[in-house]
């Protein structure tokens, strides 16, 4: 009998213990999956009520009519477009003519608003582009915009020849990016390339290369030098195309 008394003793102490950790188990189980409940929620609600990662948006700014054909408009790190402006006689930048110039074109890498850059200490065949900035249009439209409003300055502008017989000046990308030299160093570089033709004649061409230093290493920087490059390209493109035959 005694023998029988301490098993059911132990019994009883089994079913004790056993049955205590089956509701500490049950009531931590409870209580993580409560816990989790009210975490996820916390997260949808953050989620909910935080604002989307804004982005900043640059173009060239405003264009300066009066400033834009002086010749301090040129960039002091390319004197050979200064060169190439000075040699504009006022008897051609005084005459109003009319030209067709059509969109500037661009290769498909530069046909988007991404602002690139280029580590070249690190490796300069790495293109890269700035998460939070952007182009408000494509390089190629900003070079549009801003060569016509230019040419209008001096006479007509078209966007296509259609019927007319007025010269037409062709504008391509070639490069639009933010070089690095060092990692606190860098610079706008814009190169372009222009062709002149009449009356589907091919009359000249010519590349245009342009740079300026970036005042800061990072997008908004890049972006001031390069619209001071593009406005340089520029000058130089007109001042090429009004010094040829309009004839």
């Amino acid at each position: 009998m005694h023998d029988v008394s301490l098993l059911s003793v132990a019994l009883e102490e089994l079913r004790s213990v056993y049955g205590d950790r089956r509701r500490v188990g049950t009531t931590a189980r409870k209580i993580a999956q409560s816990a989790g409940i009210v975490l996820l929620a916390a997260w949808l609600s953050a989620c909910a009520v935080s604002p989307p990662v804004s982005q900043a948006r640059f173009d060239f700014g405003a264009l300066d009519v009066v400033g834009a054909d002086a010749p301090s408009a040129t960039p002091r790190s390319v004197p050979s477009l200064g060169a190439l402006a000075g040699k504009q006689s006022s008897s051609v930048a005084a005459r109003a003519v009319v030209v067709v110039v059509p969109d500037v074109s661009a290769p498909s890498d530069l046909d988007s608003d991404q602002m690139r850059y280029r580590l070249t200490y690190l490796n300069g065949q790495q293109a890269r582009s700035y998460a939070a900035s952007r182009w408000t249009m494509t390089p190629a439209q900003l070079l549009t915009q801003r060569l016509r409003a230019r040419l209008a300055v001096q006479g007509a502008v078209l966007s296509n020849s259609g019927a007319n017989s007025a010269p037409v000046l062709r504008v391509e990308l070639i490069q639009f990016e933010q070089l690095f030299e060092r990692p606190n160093v860098g610079r706008g570089v814009v190169s372009l390339r222009a062709t002149l033709t009449r009356n589907g004649v091919l009359l000249a061409q010519r590349e245009f290369f342009s740079a300026a230093s970036a005042p800061t290493p990072d997008a908004a920087g890049g972006a001031q030098a390069l619209a001071g490059a593009s406005d340089a390209a520029i000058s130089a493109v007109i001042a090429w195309f009004q010094g040829q035959p309009q004839t």
